[in-house]
């Protein structure tokens, strides 16, 4: 039983994306591209060349774009995957781009990839950017061309490439067809700047010069705006260079729809395929409850969504083998489940916030220095309806502010109420992000209390959303687990 929970980690490489496996509904983003791409290639007078598909490492660039390559009309287009960064120890991103195109072709493309490749070094590393455009840096040009050939100028080079590059695309797609020329370039973005403005600027200056070809870009954007503050600093703003480079660019999915890829881990498999959920109820309500929490914090990013559930199962699976039982909460709770994905996310990806809500006392000793007028003594206040520390149960926070046990707080007594807002509130706390002012908690209008957090606008304010709003699966915790057990848990076994 417990090894067979191990089952459930999945591989963080990109898949080859079909209907089942879509968990983050990008196929349907592929299917709008493949169908701009086909319009696009019937009408000669639009003249797209350059296309650009942004998205951060990791939110499925790869697996789109395979998805849309395996699904062109085969009739229609010729589709080739160049993955740069597999070739960025070459001494030309441009020359191997050019081999990845003519590569297991017949004998006759040499002399055109000799033509090719004779301008393609001189050209590489001389072309310079100028806002609105791009030119060749003609001494570095003709220095280069001459080093190659010095019978030949460099515009006589840039003829016979202009040439040459035009006879590939017949010969590969045939002088008297339709066919497009269809150039998938991925992880450009992984590569070195230089390399990344190298090839960019190449294809936009020279490869364009062919007429049946089109460049489809899976890139970045932050990646290329290093790029080109590194090598131009001020001199030209990265937006400026990209809207010259890209004819037209698409986004990945930024909406957050985790709840497919999350039932792969949190339903069993036997019942994934059962329209009747009678008797697994509680599994699905915790299915809704953890699709909710990634929604509300915003952490949607493919690749990082699947590194975080895959060590939320390894650590299942060491509860489940009752290895240091303590330190792991008990993962048929729905908050617990939720609170040891949030402290994975955190250890993972946002460390400076782990730290943040570990040290409580020092949170909350900021805060009092932050207050109106600061002095040392609103640590008092502060904690007059905080709690004084972390280290205990959520049952035991419960007693000490005096929350009714097995009673529902709608059918409670004016007090009761309060005390239970004064624990909501105080829980929320916990969580909380550091502020630049702070307001003491008034029970009585605690909106001004919750929006000084949600005002910083991070992950910990979107987890004190979240909170407020399911305090109930908090209130249901009633075990003996000690809350800073779970810091000890994230550096033991993450």
């Amino acid at each position: 039983m417990t090894d067979s929970i191990l089952k459930l980690i999945k591989s963080n490489r990109p898949s080859i994306l079909i209907e089942e496996n879509d968990f983050l509904g990008t196929i349907p983003k592929g299917k709008m591209i493949k169908d701009f791409i086909e319009k696009i290639s019937e009408n000669k007078e639009i003249a797209i060349q350059i296309i650009a598909i942004f998205g951060e490492w990791g939110s499925g660039k790869s697996s789109l774009m395979h998805w849309i390559k395996n699904n062109l009309n085969e009739n229609k287009f010729y589709p080739i995957l160049f993955e740069a960064w597999e070739h960025e120890n070459d001494d030309n991103l441009a020359l191997s781009l050019i081999d990845t195109i003519i590569a297991n072709k017949p004998s006759k493309y040499h002399e055109l990839k000799r033509d090719i490749f004779r301008f393609l070094r001189c050209v590489t590393k001389s072309v310079i950017i100028e806002v609105p455009g791009f030119k060749i840096n003609p001494k570095e040009g003709i220095q280069e061309a001459q080093n190659i050939d010095n019978e030949k100028s460099f515009q006589e080079r840039l003829g016979e490439f202009k040439k040459s590059f035009k006879e590939l695309e017949d010969d590969i797609l045939g002088i008297d067809s339709n066919k497009k020329l269809i150039v998938f370039i991925d992880d450009l973005d992984r590569c070195e700047p230089e390399n990344v403005l190298a090839l960019l600027s190449v294809i936009k200056l020279f490869f364009t010069y062919g007429k049946r070809t089109i460049f489809i870009f899976g890139v970045d954007k932050k990646a290329i705006s290093e790029a080109v503050g590194h090598k131009y600093k001020d001199v030209i703003k990265a937006d400026e260079y990209m809207e010259k480079i890209f004819d037209i660019s698409f986004s990945m999915p930024k909406e957050i729809y985790p709840i497919k890829l999350l039932e792969t881990y949190l339903i069993k498999e036997e019942y994934r395929y059962e329209n009747n959920i009678e008797g697994k109820e509680e599994e699905y309500m915790n299915l809704q409850l953890v699709s909710e929490f990634f929604t509300t914090i915003k952490f949607g990013n493919s690749r990082h969504l699947r590194k975080v559930l895959n060590k939320y199962i390894f650590i299942k699976y060491l509860k489940q083998e009752k290895i240091d039982d303590n330190l792991i909460p008990d993962l048929n709770k729905p908050f617990y489940i939720i609170l040891t994905l949030f402290i994975i996310i955190l250890y993972e990806f946002h460390f400076d916030k782990y730290n943040i809500i570990k040290d409580y006392e020092k949170k909350l000793i900021h805060y009092a220095s932050v207050m109106n007028p600061s002095k040392e003594e609103n640590i008092n206040d502060i904690k007059h309806y905080m709690f004084n520390n972390i280290e205990t149960t959520i049952k035991k926070m419960k007693i000490t502010k005096k929350i009714p046990i097995n009673k529902n707080i709608n059918y409670s007594t004016s007090e009761e109420k309060v005390n239970f807002e004064i624990f909501r509130y105080s829980f929320i706390t916990i969580f909380a992000p550091l502020t630049q002012s702070y307001v003491l908690l008034n029970y009585s209008a605690p909106i001004s209390y919750i929006n000084q957090f949600i005002k910083e606008d991070n992950i910990l304010s979107d987890f004190c959303i979240f909170i407020e709003k399911n305090i109930n699966c908090v209130l249901d915790c009633d075990d003996e687990y000690f809350l800073t057990n779970i810091f000890e848990m994230a550096e033991l076994y993450l």
